[in-house]
């Protein structure tokens, strides 16, 4: 088989930022359950609306600025397929070739991302949007569509979960649904800038990825 130049660049960035991983992601493990769940808890209602501090709002003003820019890095995780007895991980490996990040007048942020998937020999953009500007962190919609909790504030990190229900269908009549979550953790400094995603179906584990970026 020929390797090419992209190819190259995909098997560097994915060992180079392998070795760079905390042991925590390394080691996330698949169904493992949501650190949300509680006992006697319903752990898939919908989140509830916060309202920011104004030193909330500072410092998630902070990380946004941190993130204006443009990056480049890899994108490494997988999926968790079979059972909890029978287990194993479908790796889901992209090298991020550009992200452009910038806030607009209101101080929301527009993030947009190309990705390219070596194993699959496919581009695929992603885009996120963060709001503000109604004094609560919402996620793509500036509405209650977009609400999240937030979960974890400092200067350089943000935490927040997103939860929602998927319908399932049976002979086209919705039957019932399946409670999904994806919690975000956002660490961002001038030059170096990580992402992680960890989403959980009916409060387990069930894909992971992790966004390890430079600034160009």
């Amino acid at each position: 088989m020929t390797t090419t130049p992209k190819s190259i660049t995909s098997f560097v960035f994915n060992i180079a930022f392998a070795l760079l991983l905390p042991a925590q992601v390394l080691g996330s493990s698949c169904f493992s359950p949501s650190p949300n769940n509680k006992q006697n808890e319903d752990s898939f209602k919908p989140v509830t609306e916060k309202n920011l501090s104004r030193s909330e709002q500072r410092s998630i003003r902070n990380i946004f600025k941190n993130m204006g820019g443009r990056w480049t890095g890899t994108a490494t995780g997988f999926f968790c397929m079979g059972t909890e007895k029978s287990l194993r991980q479908k790796p889901d490996n992209y090298i991020i070739e550009s992200m452009d990040v910038n806030t607009n007048s209101s101080g929301d942020l527009v993030l947009s991302a190309q990705l390219f998937s070596q194993a699959k020999e496919t581009s695929r953009q992603e885009n996120m949007r963060l709001f503000i500007s109604a004094g609560k962190l919402r996620l793509d919609k500036n509405s209650k569509m977009g609400d999240v909790s937030l979960d974890q504030i400092t200067k350089n990190k943000v935490v927040f979960t997103q939860r929602y229900r998927i319908p399932t269908r049976q002979n086209g009549t919705i039957k019932g649904s399946i409670a999904q979550e994806i919690i975000r953790t956002i660490s961002a400094s001038r030059s170096t800038l990580q992402i992680e995603y960890n989403i959980y179906t009916q409060g387990v584990l069930s894909s992971n990825s992790v966004w390890m970026l430079r600034k160009k």
